[in-house]
């Protein structure tokens, strides 16, 4: 029999702020076997683990995030909205979770824009993590440009709704 693998979305969510690298280490402490994030990219260039397009609804700070340079979306406090035990708690890179997670848990990371498939996969070999990653997103385009950038990278395709007759990326 195989046991469901057990994937922690966002993080234990539940237990600490949403994508942060607390709500990270506590999956990790659970035991869990898959971590799940959402990355998108800083003004700057930096990939940034958020689920929103904006600051707004997990910090004390507003914008698009994509309108923002790393070093203004660091001094957002992602934390005190959940709870005061996590106050000051920033929202991380992609590469402070990939170090987190390292040979502890493997890393879903859902892609929001199709441009950032070669900077995610770039952080992956910088920090060495090839192994410990799963790339997915909604957008056919972005998980087929990740398997043309990188074919042994595993990738998944997200779906809300199924065609008739689905084909191979």
């Amino acid at each position: 029999m195989i046991h469901p693998l057990r994937i922690a979305h966002r993080g234990a969510s539940t237990q600490a702020p949403e994508n942060t690298l607390a709500a990270l280490e506590m999956a990790i402490q659970e035991g869990v076997d898959l971590l799940e994030i959402d990355v998108r990219a800083s003004a700057d260039g930096e990939v940034v683990v958020i689920h929103d397009p904006t600051l707004d609804r997990t910090t004390d700070r507003t914008g698009l995030v994509a309108e923002l340079t790393y070093d203004e979306i660091l001094k957002a406090d992602a934390g005190s909205w959940f709870s005061r035990k996590f106050a000051k708690e920033a929202i991380p890179t992609l590469a402070e979770v990939l170090e987190l997670a390292r040979h502890r848990a493997v890393v879903l990371i859902e892609i929001k824009a199709d441009h950032m498939a070669e900077k995610v996969l770039q952080q992956i070999q910088a920090v060495d993590a090839q192994d410990g990653v799963v790339i997915q997103s909604f957008e056919a385009e972005t998980v087929r440009r990740v398997n043309l950038i990188d074919p042994t990278t595993p990738t998944a395709l997200l779906m809300g709704e199924f065609p008739k007759a689905p084909s191979r990326l």
